[in-house]
């Protein structure tokens, strides 16, 4: 069964109640297309920014930043660089180059 929670479609959240012998569980799931389409039309419109300017490289779902946030990477500027780097990481990206 679906239950809807206020904001989630902002989101892209959706809960599952899951029956199991003992009661239930929840699974919260989170729809990553649009994210992806939207880093891929980014991607394909950037224009170089002048020098020492702020831009944006990446996006990621909620669900995906709190992961990297467990594992400490967003904690580690070297570690969240070799991350956005990687090739297997390329769909999270928004620009181009190296970092």
């Amino acid at each position: 069964m679906y239950f809807g929670f206020p904001g989630n479609d902002v989101l892209g959240l959706k809960r599952y109640f899951i029956p199991e012998d003992d009661g239930f569980r929840i699974v919260t799931v989170q729809e990553e297309d649009d994210i992806l389409e939207r880093n891929k039309a980014e991607y394909n419109e950037y224009s170089h920014p002048q020098f020492g300017t702020m831009r944006k490289v990446a996006s990621v779902p909620i669900a995906l930043y709190f992961e990297l946030k467990r594992r400490g990477i967003l904690d580690d500027w070297n570690e969240l660089k070799k991350w956005l780097n990687d090739p297997d990481n390329r769909f999270f990206r928004t620009a181009p180059g190296k970092l």
